[in-house]
């Protein structure tokens, strides 16, 4: 958008804009920011959101190459730097934001902030319109609060669908509804006790058998576990029957008692032996189970882990990941990680890693961060770098390559978008992003930890 009498901007590609923020929010953190008061409609607008200076100053903090919309342009009234305008959305208001650089070795200038006049144009936000089905106008996504009944019972889920602009009708695609099923099923599996797909594979796994041969052990139709494994809501009964697997001296005991009479004396033995050596592997695991009970903490499957299980390895390479890729210091880190495992909640009703989070001063943090960062060590160096003031900062350096192949393709898209939206923000201005969302609001004062349903009102990724 430009305003009347504003001169022309020059053309910026996206390598410029981000240049010109990196360099906005690294002398920002070094001079701080200063706003021009000759434009009453900035004051007036502070008044109309109801926000305060210092949710102003995390909103700048915040801004992104996604939220350009013109310049540079040319400071025709004070002479002092090329002026670029920016927008953001804040309490369903677009906000109208031009920055400049200020002069050397002094503070950097807000010259506006204020609701937007008109409608911005943003060349480089990357977000997908979607189309209305009816009229081929203009639809948007809407998130509401709905209650579901499913198998006598009721849960209350962020249900998510289009809205046509032009005729109010609403629709979903196949995405929308699998995020919206995801959190029924998940509630109700954990409410009632039922493994999830992911569990009830790996149960199967340890001892080598095939989906058929444990539906015939547990007394299943032949496809049943198969069709388990593949997201079918098992009934009560058989939810419980099949978490007998997850232990092998228990799933042993019951096959010994209830099942080995149906096989063959040949596939009666070559169960046996798959089982004991399942047990056999159980008891030389307990040392990656103490691990990742110190790095990740022992939190049930549910609404703080993101419906995930608890992943160490996956967590440890989330790590690798972000600390080769911008070599972050912790305090950074920890929001990366916040960021991932949120965003990826968000998208899909999973989280990533599993970890629980919690709301500390500094932001959100992994419940028992430096538990997994002391377990990384072999494969992330902690270096200890030195500040003025006897100020000092742990930055966090990859020593291996990152493994991929532990994440699903949707997982790995999550890391690249949080990584193209904060690899070159400073850890100051990811610190005050992090300040605005609910998830730290709602639960910093008594140092909660964090209900993944915040994810649905993530503000650095609306």
């Amino acid at each position: 958008m430009q305003h009347q009498n504003e001169p022309k901007a020059i053309v910026s590609t996206l390598e410029q804009v981000q240049r010109f923020l990196d360099d906005f929010h690294f002398k920002t953190t070094i001079f701080n920011i200063v706003f021009l008061d000759y434009r009453d409609k900035n004051f007036t607008s502070l008044l109309k959101l109801e926000i305060n200076p210092f949710r102003r100053q995390e909103i700048i903090a915040g801004l992104c190459a996604d939220d350009y919309s013109d310049g540079p342009l040319p400071d025709t009234l004070h002479h002092i730097s090329d002026m670029w305008v920016f927008g953001k959305k804040e309490k369903k208001q677009e906000i109208y934001i031009k920055i400049s650089m200020g002069r050397p070795d002094s503070e950097t200038i807000c010259i506006s902030f204020h609701i937007a006049e008109r409608s911005m144009n943003y060349p480089f936000k990357k977000t997908k319109k979607m189309t209305s089905p009816f009229t081929g106008g203009e639809a948007v996504l809407q998130i509401e609060a709905r209650q579901y009944d499913f198998r006598a019972e009721k849960f209350s889920i962020f249900h998510h669908h289009y809205r046509c602009v032009d005729t109010d009708q609403t629709f979903t695609d196949t995405r929308l509804d699998e995020l919206n099923l995801n959190q029924v099923y998940n509630q109700y599996r954990q409410k009632e006790g039922i493994p999830f797909p992911d569990e009830i594979t790996a149960y199967r796994k340890q001892y080598d058998l095939a989906a058929t041969k444990m539906s015939q052990i547990l007394g299943f139709g032949v496809n049943m576990y198969g069709r388990y494994e593949s997201g079918e809501i098992p009934n009560v009964s058989n939810g419980r029957l099949i978490t007998i697997c997850k232990d092998p001296a228990f799933f042993k005991d019951y096959f010994d008692r209830s099942a080995s009479h149906q096989f063959s004396l040949k596939d009666k033995e070559s169960i046996s032996r798959k089982i004991a050596k399942a047990i056999e592997l159980k008891q030389h695991d307990s040392k990656h189970k103490f691990e990742e009970y110190a790095a990740l903490g022992n939190v049930e499957r549910g609404v703080f882990t993101g419906f995930s299980a608890p992943n160490l390895d996956k967590a440890r390479e989330m790590v690798v990941y972000f600390a080769g890729l911008c070599q972050p210091f912790t305090t950074k880190m920890n929001k990366l990680l916040f960021y991932a495992d949120f965003l990826n909640y968000k998208r899909t009703g999973y989280a990533i890693s599993g970890m629980t989070y919690q709301a500390i001063k500094r932001g959100p943090v992994p419940l028992r961060y430096d538990g997994l960062y002391g377990n990384a060590s072999d494969v992330v160096e902690r270096k200890d770098e030195f500040f003025a003031n006897d100020v000092s900062g742990e930055r966090l350096v990859a020593k291996n390559e990152f493994n991929a192949t532990l994440f699903s393709d949707e997982e790995l898209r999550t890391l690249e978008r949080v990584a193209s939206r904060f690899k070159n923000t400073p850890t100051k201005d990811i610190v005050l992003i992090s300040h605005a969302e609910p998830a730290w609001i709602d639960n910093e004062r008594d140092e909660n930890k964090i209900s993944y349903q915040y994810a649905f009102d993530m503000k650095a990724f609306e």
